[in-house]
């Protein structure tokens, strides 16, 4: 469901006045909560804030920070693609984080 699908739900769901149809309303908004994603902004200051704390964060540290926080509609890999892209643009447009280990067992850490 697109979010201009969802809006149009909340604004229909909106109308109702039955406790019956409030509760399908909640639901629906609890819903779109799981489906809607953050800004790529927003991952980048995770991202930062984790090597910050930690020192460096290895790509399956990433993986685990980031994996339960992207939206429920996108699936495995295209999670892992997301993470991939960050992860290239804070590397590589940014300049915020460098690798400091290998293709294979990446280390990141803050420039």
């Amino acid at each position: 469901m697109t979010q201009e699908e969802l809006k149009k739900f909340f604004d229909e769901l909106k109308t109702l006045s039955s406790e019956t149809e409030w509760v399908e309303f909640k639901e629906a908004k609890s819903s779109y909560i799981k489906y809607r994603a953050f800004d790529d902004e927003h991952y980048k200051k995770m991202v930062i804030a984790f090597i910050k704390k930690y020192g460096s964060a290895s790509r399956k540290e990433i993986d685990d920070l980031l994996m339960g926080k992207l939206s429920d509609a996108l699936e495995e890999k295209q999670k892992r693609n997301k993470i991939h892209n960050l992860l290239y643009e804070m590397y590589k447009k940014d300049e915020t984080i460098r690798n400091t280990g290998s293709k294979r067992k990446p280390k990141w850490v803050l420039i």
